[in-house]
Order: C-alpha cells, then structure tokens, then sequence
C-alpha cells in the first residue's frame, strides 16, 4: 500500500478544552486499465489469484492512501481533524496475449475481471463508512500540546486503523472465490464454439 501523509497544527495559546474529533474517511475508485501484451503463461507466472480460466486475466490492484492530521488550537478548545483519502492506483486487468483468437472469449474474461474490481470497489466503499464511524467513536484526543498530539494521532491512525480498514476489505475475498466457482464450466457454455482456439494458442 502507497501512502501520503500531511500533518498540519496551529500554535496559540494554551486551549483548556478539546471539540469531537472530525473524522472524513472516503473512497475513490480507481480507474481501469486494460493491457493484453502478456501471454497466458506469464501471466500463470506472475502469481497473482486469477478470476478466469486457465490464467487467461488477472487483476492488479495497489490500493493507495493519504493520511491528514489538522490541530485547530487557535480557539479555546484544540479542533482535531482526521482525513483519510482512499483510492487504488494502479488498477489494471490484464488479460492472454492468447484471447486475441476469440471475441467471445475476451469479453467473457474482461466482464469477469470487471465482477471482481467491483466486488473490491464496493468493500472498500463499505469499510471506508464503518472505518470512518468506528475513528469517530472511539479515537481519544491526546492531550499533548503542538506537534506531539499530531504525531500520536498519526500513529494511531497507522497502527490501528488502516489495519482495521484491511481486515474489513479481506471479507470480501468470500464474494471473489463465489465469483470463481465453475468458472471453466460458464466460459464453455458462454464460448464454446471459439475456446478450442484459445486453449490451442495457449499450448
């Protein structure tokens, strides 16, 4: 996972009160590349879970994050905000150099590839909004002053909450192992006429 941080905090006079954290976490889908220059075997090679038959597409995803800390302390009362903007880039399927010798078959391929990067967008959108409730909840402002309430919000962010965010996005991998099941079986009723082509090619 890529990351940026910006943290920013506002010296003034001592505050004798801190307002409820704000917290923003939100998720930008990434956008879609397609690339179709690698063969079936190296793709198989590259050992990345594939989502079609006989290695024919897979998808990279690099999930990216950047982390923002703001400490308002030019009021009364210190106003802490957290943002953490989410997006994955690059997002690339990459399908057979193999599937050129069906129309039916790289369409099959993609539109399945294209099931599991919406399986991922819609798990992070999810754990993006409970990420985002359960921060609210449960963050505790520490009581530091200056830079050192910044760097504690920091590390709490790292070390708890991006972890919580993978562990929602992992319950998903369920969805793309059902996407998968007889995935063979679905090509053959969908192409059959042209897969003899492919699968020859791909020899």
């Amino acid at each position: 996972m890529v990351a940026f941080l910006v943290v920013c905090w506002t010296d003034a006079v001592a505050a004798d009160c801190v307002s409820p954290i704000q917290v923003h976490v939100s998720f930008a889908p990434g956008t879609v590349t397609v690339d179709a220059g690698k063969s079936s075997r190296k793709l198989e090679q590259i050992g990345i879970r594939s989502g079609a038959i006989h290695q024919l597409g897979v998808t990279r995803a690099t999930p990216q994050h950047t982390v923002r800390i703001q400490i308002d302390e030019r009021e009364r009362c210190v106003r802490p905000v957290v943002t953490l903007q989410l997006t994955v880039r690059p997002l690339q399927v990459e399908l057979a150099r193999e599937l050129e010798q069906s129309v039916c078959l790289r369409k099959y391929v993609l539109d399945h590839e294209l099931q599991h990067v919406a399986i991922y967008n819609a798990a992070m959108t999810r754990a993006a909004v409970q990420v985002e409730r359960e921060m609210r909840a449960q963050i505790i402002v520490p009581l530091e002053r200056d830079g050192a309430r910044a760097e504690r919000l920091q590390a709490e962010v790292y070390e708890r909450w991006l972890p919580r965010l993978e562990a929602l996005v992992a319950q998903s991998a369920r969805e793309h192992e059902a996407l998968d099941v007889d995935q063979e079986a679905r090509a053959h009723r969908a192409c059959s006429s042209e897969i003899a082509l492919v699968m020859k090619a791909v020899r």
